[in-house]
């Protein structure tokens, strides 16, 4: 019964991680999709000023 308990926090502490993880990923895919937008609006801007 006790390796029951120990394997079930086991599995609850990796699916947290796996959770926190996806989030980091989310957060750092807006992070690119906000950088690439401000990248492609400075060279619009640059190409504009020719």
């Amino acid at each position: 019964m006790e390796r029951l308990k120990e394997r079930s926090d086991k599995i609850k502490m990796a699916v947290e991680m796996i959770k926190k993880i996806s989030a980091d990923e989310k957060i750092l895919e807006k992070y690119l999709e906000r950088e690439k937008a401000r990248m492609d609006e400075m060279s619009r801007l640059k190409d504009a000023q020719k």
